[in-house]
């Protein structure tokens, strides 16, 4: 028995020593366990700040991407955190620089993109405010058209009022008048009625002196019956010298029916007269260049119209030549330019004679310039016109035609 009770004390003494051993094992590792608690509390407060900081860097960093997002755009504003869709602001550049016309295509952020579009806005925005101004200016020239036409417009309305207003009483006048004037016409017939009886006396009366007349006009022959006789008229009135036989009107030229056996002369002038019936109407002149036996080339010039030019049947005449019979011409003033010698060759070319006076057989006087001296060769105190001259005046009491050297010039050349 007592083996067994020290057999059991020895094993409660190793129990023992085993529990303390095991009880300070548990305090070492108690000990080294709360020395590493400690040291994973200091690294969990550690680790808490570190996440604390990057928490707030993050934070900080989100701030800042927010308000650049909320800057710049191209983000989703319902989200809760907005992030920029770079695909959306890649695509909104292209569309910026399509908008502004910017073809470089180096720009790749929205800074290079923004130098030129700045500068591109400012251009449009200037040329915008040209076009205001211009809009501006243009509205007001417009109002002040409108203006303008609508002062032209009451103007136009205000006349044509006045005109239509001075109508009516134009109108109105008339209507006033018109019984005045029938009254005005009655009388008027009236006076009508004593002219015409008035004019019957005065006819009555013009009868009377017209056989009066006449019984002079029968004295009047008697007494110059043998003047009649003996003095020829230079030409009948209605007669003329000849006739156009052909014209050539690209050269101005043509031919008369009269010619060298008719006395013509080269350098005679005529006029042209219209060859039908009426009255003779002056269409040209002509003047002799070539001569033959029955017929004259002549040169047509002073042509009055080109629409009514000369033609065949046109007649011709000359107050002066006269193609059959003696004429006579009496020389009366002072001749120089042509001399009185180159007249009475003249004369005497186309068939007339110069006389030292009138005589009853005398057609012309030819007048030329003044003189300067008296019948005698004495010089005179002032210059004597051919009508002052007595010759003259004899002339015109005998009815001898009377041409001057203008006209003798306008018909021949010297």
């Amino acid at each position: 028995m007592t083996r067994s009770t020290r057999g059991a004390a020895r094993i409660s003494i190793v129990w023992m020593i085993t529990v303390l051993v095991l009880f300070f094992v548990s305090l070492a590792f108690a000990f080294i366990a709360t020395q590493d608690l400690t040291a994973a509390e200091k690294n969990v407060i550690s680790a808490k700040a570190e996440v604390e900081e990057a928490t707030a860097r993050f934070n900080a960093e989100a701030d800042i991407a927010r308000d650049q997002t909320f800057a710049t755009g191209w983000f989703d504003a319902e989200a809760a955190d907005p992030r920029m869709d770079l695909d959306a602001m890649k695509k909104s550049l292209e569309g910026l620089k399509d908008d502004f016309g910017i073809t470089d295509a180096s720009p790749k952020t929205f800074q290079d993109h923004l130098a030129p579009a700045i500068k591109a806005y400012k251009r449009a925005t200037a040329e915008l405010e040209e076009k205001r101004n211009r809009i501006t200016t243009l509205e007001g020239e417009l109002a002040q058209a409108r203006r303008t036409e609508s002062d032209i417009t009451n103007a136009k309305n205000a006349e044509l009022a006045a005109l239509r207003q001075q109508l009516s009483d134009e109108a109105d006048k008339f209507q006033r008048n018109q019984a005045d004037n029938a009254k005005r016409l009655a009388n008027a017939q009236q006076e009508a009625v004593d002219a015409n009886n008035k004019l019957i006396e005065a006819g009555i009366e013009a009868e009377n002196a017209l056989a009066e007349s006449a019984s002079m006009l029968d004295e009047a022959q008697g007494r110059t019956a043998a003047l009649s006789r003996t003095l020829a008229l230079p030409k009948e009135p209605d007669t003329l010298d000849g006739k156009v036989l052909s014209v050539s009107p690209k050269l101005s030229t043509g031919w008369i029916d009269i010619g060298a056996n008719d006395r013509l002369a080269r350098g005679t002038i005529f006029d042209v007269l219209s060859g039908g019936v009426g009255k003779k109407r002056l269409k040209a002149r002509c003047r002799v260049t070539d001569l033959k036996p029955e017929m004259a080339k002549v040169e047509f010039y002073d042509i009055v119209s080109n629409f009514d030019p000369v033609v065949p049947e046109d007649a011709i005449d000359n107050v002066v030549y006269t193609p059959g019979g003696q004429r006579n011409a009496v020389l009366a003033g002072r001749f120089s330019s042509p001399s009185e010698a180159e007249v009475i060759a003249l004369l005497d070319r186309i068939g007339i004679q110069v006389q030292s006076g009138l005589q009853l057989d005398t057609h012309y006087l030819i007048v030329g310039a003044a003189v300067f001296e008296d019948e005698d060769g004495e010089p005179l105190d002032e210059p004597r016109q051919p009508y002052e001259l007595d010759i003259y005046r004899e002339a015109e009491a005998k009815s001898v035609s009377i041409i001057s050297m203008s006209d003798l010039r306008g018909y021949f050349v010297f």
